[in-house]
């Protein structure tokens, strides 16, 4: 449903308030009551209704009149996203958004989104996918399939379930497929932008030709990637941290086949029979201050590990966030297979 849908004008009766819910889908309906220019004055549902009912107001009455007048809502520009939290666990259903003018430009929907978050995304989608041939000779990586959707559409469906709505696409290697399938699609169309590269720019140079991010914090992620990964604890332990980049790090065990020797002066010190080893390896999700993102060289090859070495060579803060959720990287035939039957139970758009 659209946002008018769920707006009222103050000098509506409370009649007309109550066809109005009665129109809206699903249980404790809520409108909200703004003039003319939206601007919100207070919130209306059944149950005010009933007891304004209860009370001998008439039907015909002003809906204004028994509206309550300090009804929750966020900012546009600046979220508090605590305090979203906080709503949602109070079982809040809709909370409006307002601009500066105290107008309602959008509405939350926590039977269809989890978050609101204040960033912008990148998506990484210039690749050739060289070890998914013959696949990508005529189709780009992010343009493949996972059950009846390409591997980019579920990473904007889950992007979107946060909230997040301004998305900037990568596209270098058969990226007039990307871009034509994409504009196709209402749900995103009005949010979306193409940064197109001559030539490859590496893992995060193409970042540097976007100059117009609207929110103080950026998401860099690869289109390649699968996962359901929680974007707004990501987002939250980042803004506590007081990081300036923050690293989805995914663990990789590496199991030896053979005994392993430790010695000096050619005199073993020590033997391990098959150990196994750990890593945390970068998993391709990065959210970062807008702030840093003037340190990539401009229109310049440039990948996030030499971002990286850069900002703890100027003392920036570069944190990790230990992910042990679902991740997969659709980076073989194998992976791609894993992919088909792992979507069957995973819920990334919910």
């Amino acid at each position: 449903m659209k946002l008018d849908d769920y707006l009222v004008d103050k000098n509506a009766t409370i009649k007309e308030v109550l066809s109005k819910l009665n129109d809206l889908e699903g249980s404790n309906p809520i409108v909200f009551v703004t003039d003319k220019n939206n601007k919100l004055l207070g919130s209306l549902t059944d149950g005010d209704i009933r007891r304004a009912l209860l009370n001998k107001f008439n039907i015909k009455n002003s809906a204004y009149i028994i509206c309550k007048k300090n009804p929750k809502f966020i900012r546009e520009d600046n979220p508090d996203i605590k305090s979203l939290i906080k709503y949602r666990e109070d079982d809040l259903n809709f909370i409006p958004v307002l601009d500066g003018n105290e107008c309602i430009v959008d509405l939350i929907n926590f039977k269809k989104m989890k978050s609101y978050l204040p960033v912008d995304v990148v998506l990484m989608a210039g690749g050739k996918g060289k070890r998914l041939l013959p696949i990508t000779l005529n189709l780009p990586k992010p343009m493949i399939k996972i059950g009846e959707t390409p591997i980019i559409e579920h990473n904007l469906k889950r992007l979107s379930v946060f909230g997040i709505k301004n998305f900037w696409i990568s596209i270098n290697y058969k990226g007039e497929i990307i871009k034509n399938y994409l504009n196709k699609k209402k749900n995103y169309s009005h949010d979306l932008s193409f940064i197109e590269e001559k030539s490859p720019l590496g893992t995060v140079g193409a970042v540097s030709l976007i100059n117009n991010f609207k929110y103080d914090h950026v998401i860099i992620m690869n289109s390649d990637i699968l996962t359901n990964l929680n974007f707004e604890v990501f987002f939250v332990d980042f803004i506590d941290s007081g990081a300036d980049v923050s690293i989805i790090t995914i663990p990789y065990k590496v199991d030896i086949p053979f005994g392993i020797i430790k010695s000096k002066n050619n005199y073993v010190s020590e033997i391990n029979e098959k150990p196994s080893y750990s890593f945390d390896t970068s998993g391709g999700v990065y959210l970062i201050k807008k702030s840093i993102l003037k340190l990539i060289p401009h229109n310049t090859y440039f990948d996030f590990t030499d971002l990286v070495n850069l900002l703890l060579k100027n003392g920036k803060k570069v944190r990790k966030y230990n992910f042990s959720g679902y991740w997969l990287d659709i980076g073989s035939h194998d992976d791609l297979e894993k992919a088909e039957i792992d979507i069957k139970s995973l819920k990334l758009d919910k």
